[in-house]
């Protein structure tokens, strides 16, 4: 807890340094991307996408939320309100399913993520603006051991900075701009 009373502190120092970032923050909010990951505390979205704060909209679940035997559970309903509210009512145009590589089971993470991704294009939200093409649904695994990020690109999980990553400007290469794929 001393960390944390330091930082609290401390802020009072930071908030003069980035005084214009959270000026445009307290007017409005025009992130890019919702972020549906694990809540697992070393996994940083904003470390891994080197994004400023107001860039992601963050939604932690618990580890093993989708079962080992492939079958789907209900998405927790903060995952569900955090879907709804990202694409419905703020409009992002990408969402992000990120899992966590664990120690040599890489396939199994891997299909647990696209679960995950299959279990997001069900929200009322999503199913909306994929029927129009109006978003992107990007499918990655983070291996925290060395900072490596893979992403699916259609047919199996490749180095992230081979895909069309979200956000401005809308990348067209190697798209898999879930229409029917992941």
């Amino acid at each position: 807890m001393f960390d944390i009373n330091r930082g609290i502190r401390r802020i009072s120092t930071v908030v003069p340094r980035h005084e214009v970032l959270l000026t445009r923050l307290a007017e409005s909010r025009h992130p890019v991307a919702l972020w549906i990951g694990s809540s697992d505390s070393r996994v940083d979205p904003h470390l891994i996408t080197g994004s400023q704060p107001g860039a992601l909209i963050v939604a932690r679940l618990p580890d093993e939320t989708v079962a080992d035997d492939g079958q789907d559970k209900a998405a927790p309903s903060g995952v569900d309100a955090a879907i709804e509210y990202a694409v419905g009512v703020v409009g992002v145009r990408d969402i992000i399913v990120c899992g966590r590589a664990s120690a040599s089971l890489d396939e199994v993470d891997e299909q647990q993520v696209l679960d995950r991704l299959e279990q997001v294009k069900r929200a009322p939200a999503v199913a909306h603006q994929l029927s129009n093409g109006g978003i992107g649904l990007h499918a990655w695994i983070h291996d925290r051991r060395i900072g490596r990020v893979r992403a699916h690109d259609g047919e199996r999980f490749v180095d992230v900075l081979e895909v069309a990553l979200p956000g401005p400007p809308r990348r067209r290469v190697r798209s898999h701009k879930a229409r029917g794929g992941v």
